[in-house]
């Protein structure tokens, strides 16, 4: 197992420069690797009862998948351990989750390119490899307490989404077809293989009791896909993979936070009525471009709760290689605040989260001696969320 190293760059609480400093509840933090030709593809992160574990991908030299690692933190982020798990599985994808206080994620058998389910404690895990799947691509939880996964079917040509419990058992499953030809099914391919250059926004939740959603390639094109694991009820069609949407947050409703692409150009809508039950296009939802955004940038939305307000955190990489985290009012959808990470090396996004006490966890990767691409973890305080704002 490599030992990672953990880099601190302290960041001071703003307004607070008189009080002691709390690395609990700020922090920023780079974890190096003493083999300089590592390069990690950080994924998601959960909080466990003694810190953080953090999902990654590592590029292999026998492989053109990703292979697979845990991060173990405490929770001031130091490092503790790792688990190497890149001789056994490749593919890790998003989103962790959390179920009763157990963390859940999934990655692919690279023989037989089933998913399997990842349950982690803080020490351990227990993998179940789920036959009769293909090709895993995102993840989420449901209301009920069992898992969603989008994954590909290479024979059938359809993208599936199915729920699963978390023994890893099938409770139910449903395909949708792709489209003709087969340029469209090699951009679904290149998600795996090159996730620098080829990567797709897929990713599947519940908006509602029953009713769920995912992003993924429908009617050769990348579009959002209403279902209750039948049908469509409703779908919100890309231009091809020039044009869609990369994140989406439900608020209430059918209204939903989105952001999203048109080839080169990104937007923003922070409250917007989807019509979950008709057929649109998402250049419908386009209605001015952000122009600091990278082409094509991820992009990631989390909900923040203070004592007397709602709202919306979306993040996204800029031109200047920095995170923006646009802060925006939830009913109302009135941008409250900016902020932004990275001044001295590049940053790019992987996901953001807020923990259990109200402050906010932002992954992603930087550079260590300009050119070793390594993961780094900031943990934002409530307080300094709020100075924001306010």
């Amino acid at each position: 197992m490599k030992r990672l190293l953990s880099i601190i760059l302290m960041l001071a609480l703003l307004g607070c420069q008189e009080e002691e400093f709390d690395p609990s509840t700020a922090f920023t933090k780079i974890y190096d690797s003493s083999r300089g030709s590592d390069g990690y593809y950080p994924i998601d992160l959960i909080e466990t009862s003694t810190g953080y574990t953090i999902l990654t991908g590592q590029t292999l030299d026998d492989s053109d998948y990703l292979g697979l690692k845990l991060i173990r933190l405490d929770e001031e982020g130091n490092f503790l351990f790792e688990d190497d798990l890149t001789s056994d599985y490749v593919v890790p994808v998003g989103d962790m989750v959390s179920i009763d206080s157990v963390g859940y994620f999934f990655a692919m058998e690279p023989t037989t390119l089933n998913p399997v389910l990842f349950r982690i404690t803080d020490s351990a895990y227990v993998a179940t490899e789920i036959a009769g799947l293909d090709y895993p691509l995102a993840a989420n939880a449901t209301s009920s307490g069992s898992l969603l996964l989008l994954s590909y079917n290479l024979q059938a040509q359809e993208t599936t989404l199915s729920e699963i419990s978390t023994d890893g058992s099938i409770i139910r499953t449903n395909g949708y077809s792709i489209g003709p030809g087969s340029d469209i099914e090699a951009n679904i391919l290149k998600n795996y293989t090159d996730p620098e250059r080829g990567k797709l926004p897929f990713f599947c939740g519940e908006w509602s009791t029953d009713a769920y959603y995912f992003n993924g390639v429908y009617n050769y094109s990348m579009s959002l896909v209403f279902t209750g694991f039948g049908d469509p009820t409703g779908v919100v069609q890309g231009q091809g993979i020039d044009g869609g949407l990369v994140s989406i947050m439900p608020i209430q409703g059918s209204e939903f936070a989105l952001f999203g692409y048109q080839f080169n150009e990104n937007f923003i809508v922070a409250n917007t009525t989807l019509n979950t039950s008709g057929t649109t296009s998402s250049v419908n939802y386009l209605e001015s471009t952000i122009s600091e955004f990278i082409s094509r940038s991820n992009a990631d939305i989390v909900r923040w709760q203070t004592s007397s307000q709602s709202y919306t955190i979306i993040a996204a990489e800029t031109e200047s290689r920095q995170i923006a985290l646009y802060i925006y009012e939830t009913a109302s959808g009135t941008l409250a605040g900016l902020h932004k990470l990275g001044y001295i090396n590049p940053y790019t996004l992987a996901s953001i989260k807020m923990d259990s006490e109200g402050n906010l966890l932002v992954l992603g990767t930087t550079y260590v001696s300009g050119r070793f691409k390594r993961v780094f973890l900031s943990k934002i305080s409530t307080d300094e969320l709020e100075a924001i704002v306010n």
